[in-house]
């Protein structure tokens, strides 16, 4: 589910929040701080991001009762100074029922993930890495990942021409 605000919602400094595989509290996002041009200065947007098991539970139900749910369980366990809304204060709200785009991680595996471009380097020249699963499993990681990967090609090519 993605949320706009009329203000930031998590505490300055803070791009997101996970929480336990096993809460059904779902991970936060404010992509208005890592992608500032996709709000205007002073608004917010949000993703409310849950993994499988728990999006299995909720795609069948409606769109409002998936928002009572998400937010009722991201306001139970707010980082502390976050301004998250209640049920019909946001700007306004989607919920994507994707479920090839599910996020599937398996607890641990963000951190092994994290280890990936350590343990290539220098192994295999030239090698990029980018994707939904290089970050967070979601199609925001896969975009960041990419972002990040073009930096490297260009930054390897720029000090090729030089």
């Amino acid at each position: 589910m993605v949320m706009g605000l009329d203000q930031p919602s998590l505490p300055a400094g803070w791009h997101g929040a996970l929480y336990p595989e096993d809460d059904d509290t779902p991970m936060l996002l404010a992509r208005s701080v890592f992608l500032p041009a996709c709000a205007p200065p002073g608004k917010g947007i949000l993703d409310l991001l849950i993994g499988r098991d728990r999006a299995r539970e909720l795609i069948p139900l409606d769109d409002d009762e998936i928002e009572r749910e998400l937010l009722g369980a991201a306001r139970r366990k707010a980082p502390p100074g976050s301004a998250l809304p209640g049920v019909d204060e946001g700007l306004f709200y989607r919920v994507y029922r994707w479920e090839e785009a599910l996020c599937m991680g398996a607890p641990g595996m963000l951190a092994a993930v994290a280890n990936i471009p350590g343990q290539l380097a220098g192994r295999i020249d030239n090698l990029f890495l980018a994707g939904d699963y290089m970050g967070v499993p979601s199609v925001n990681g896969a975009l960041s990942s990419g972002n990040s990967a073009a930096i490297e090609v260009a930054g390897l090519l720029e000090s090729r021409a030089d």
